[in-house]
């Protein structure tokens, strides 16, 4: 029988880790898991993450603000060269802001087809190259081959892995919320962030039992119970009561 390719590779690690090198209660200044490695610990899941800055354990955490790029958020980039089916590299210029070599490793790149209105496609990035804003040298590489032709009238967006430098969420909400850290998290160092089951969050207010949980648009890293239907991203239900400004168990839902 012919060798068969499994498809897709996009970086799959399957439904998560089995063996794990670090605790979930230990921070690790060095990287032992791949970043998105998903943890489950009994009724609880722990996705393994990167810290962007100092995080209290407690404290809702979301991803780097503008995607993880530098200075200017990397959307509808122009791709500068035709890139034909099975292709893994695409050549994109930045936006206003040169970006880094391998800001986006093993993030994601949305890619809006011009020839079909109204149709997108998400691919994983393997690696990038230093993106200037101009000219046709600059590319990033695709973990899968493109399943579609591209020409210079497509565009793509850009963003770094979402669990890469995380930090503390703010009220304005910089960026989608992520999870919880269940300890005290230094700068620059990796760590399991909870993302779903029982979890000690820092509450902004009272919140009684049963109450639908969202993240606080007042005081940054805090959780508080849905007052209005306009209000942020819902991150789980209460347990039990919690006490403003000490703590509450809530059952986490950003993902399972």
């Amino acid at each position: 029988m012919a060798h068969q390719t499994s498809r897709p590779v996009a970086r799959h690690t399957g439904p998560g880790t089995l063996f794990t090198q670090q605790g979930i209660y230990e921070e690790s200044s060095t990287a032992k898991h791949d970043l998105g490695e998903r943890l489950c610990v009994g009724d609880r899941t722990f996705i393994y993450s990167n810290a962007g800055a100092a995080i209290p354990g407690g404290n809702l955490c979301e991803q780097a603000t503008l995607g993880g790029a530098t200075t200017t958020l990397q959307n509808t980039c122009a791709v500068t060269v035709a890139a034909v089916a099975g292709a893994t590299k695409v050549y994109v210029n930045a936006l206003s802001i040169a970006q880094t070599a391998n800001t986006f490793a093993d993030g994601y790149a949305a890619i809006w087809d011009a020839t079909t209105a109204g149709t997108c496609f998400l691919y994983r990035i393997k690696s990038n190259s230093a993106l200037a804003t101009s000219g046709v040298t600059s590319y990033i590489t695709l973990y899968d081959e493109l399943h579609l032709a591209l020409t210079t009238s497509d565009q793509v967006s850009l963003i770094a892995n979402p669990y890469k430098a995380v930090v503390t969420a703010t009220a304005a909400a910089g960026g989608g919320a992520l999870g919880v850290a269940p300890v005290d998290i230094s700068s620059g160092y990796y760590f399991w962030l909870q993302t779903y089951g029982p979890c000690a969050v820092y509450p902004e207010a009272a919140i009684d039992p049963d109450e639908d949980v969202v993240r606080s648009d007042a005081t940054a890293g805090t959780v508080c119970k849905r007052a209005s239907a306009a209000e942020g991203q819902r991150v789980g239900y209460s347990l039990h009561i919690g006490t403003a400004a000490e703590s509450c168990i809530v059952f986490l839902t950003l993902r399972a």
